[in-house]
């Protein structure tokens, strides 16, 4: 445990900053506040913590760890914020694509991008700036699930309290069945394996993910304006979602340090709308976006020459 302390604490501390702070759904200020950021820590880095032990024990590949990253998106939106049963915080897509009570369109948006961007991204990010560690297990899953339970239990208060107890029981059925199916699928882990070199496809994966960032995102709200049926864009959108992963596995974008490049660039797409939106309503939190391109430039770079070496021995650890 002492020689993993370091990834394991940026991972958890990183997670909730690169999801919650960056796209200013909690500003700096407000992430400053020690009970906001414990709160985000026990909601982000400890059930991330847990994926990332079950996703290296199970030598599961991008597929499984994709799936994990899914039933994460559902237990942060749905057991927890339960903004898949609320209004969708985006404008256009209010009662677009509901049915029972669930917010179909905002959900396939949202759970999709926590997959990508609180799970897989940050997952990269540390394997690839601690590759020693990247094919280890960190804490032990036990210890990773007493962590994460807190959270999953908070839910479970929520739905008590809102009457949403039938949609805990279905959410938590949902998760289930996407775990059961992430470990069972074959696959190489790789997260767990870096590259000496990138090639120059992988080079491209910083500004494939600045468009397929912004596409995943806002391809349905733009859908939205054109008059299609829900069930129309739905289908769409996961025709692309698919598209993406296929495209990331054929480019060999699924590990570092192609991954980390195109988790760069989706990145850079909402830290940018987060700079736009903070210039307009608090200049001196705006920093925060400041520092994320600094980070971000600085990890491109680390990225692009990758002098780390390859971790070959770290899968078989």
């Amino acid at each position: 445990m002492a020689s993993h302390l370091k990834p394991a604490l940026l991972l958890i501390l990183i997670t909730p900053l690169l999801t919650e702070l960056l796209t200013t759904n909690n500003p700096l200020f407000t992430i400053l506040d020690p009970a906001t950021f414990g709160f985000l820590v026990a909601a982000y880095g400890f059930p991330v913590l847990l994926v990332r032990e079950i996703y290296v024990r199970r030598r599961l590949g991008f597929t499984g760890l994709f799936l994990l990253g899914l039933a994460y998106g559902i237990l942060n939106e749905g057991v927890v914020a339960q903004t898949l049963l609320t209004s969708a915080p985006i404008p256009e897509l209010a009662g677009y694509g509901e049915a029972l009570g669930i917010h179909f369109a905002w959900s396939l948006i949202i759970v999709v991008w926590h997959a990508f961007h609180s799970v897989i991204f940050p997952l990269a990010i540390v394997h690839f700036l601690f590759p020693e560690s990247s094919g280890k297990s960190w804490i032990g899953w036990k210890k990773a699930s007493l962590l994460a339970i807190p959270v999953y239990a908070l839910g479970f208060v929520l739905s008590l309290y809102t009457n949403a107890l039938g949609y805990f029981i279905a959410f938590s059925a949902a998760m289930a069945l996407l775990f059961a199916v992430a470990i069972k699928l074959p696959g190489m882990p790789e997260l767990l394996r870096i590259k000496t070199k990138p090639s120059f496809s992988s080079r491209n994966a910083l500004s494939a993910g600045i468009i397929l960032g912004f596409l995943n995102f806002w391809a349905m709200p733009i859908m939205t304006g054109t008059g299609l049926p829900a069930a129309v864009s739905i289908s769409i959108e996961l025709l692309f979602i698919s598209g993406t992963i296929v495209l990331l596995k054929m480019k060999g974008w699924t590990e570092p340090p192609g991954i980390v490049l195109y988790a760069i660039g989706s990145y850079l797409v909402f830290n940018t709308f987060g700079l736009i939106f903070m210039l307009g309503k608090s200049p001196v939190e705006a920093v925060s976006c400041i520092v994320f391109y600094a980070f971000f430039a600085w990890l491109a770079r680390k990225a692009w020459t990758n002098k780390i070496p390859p971790t070959d021995k770290a899968v078989k650890s």
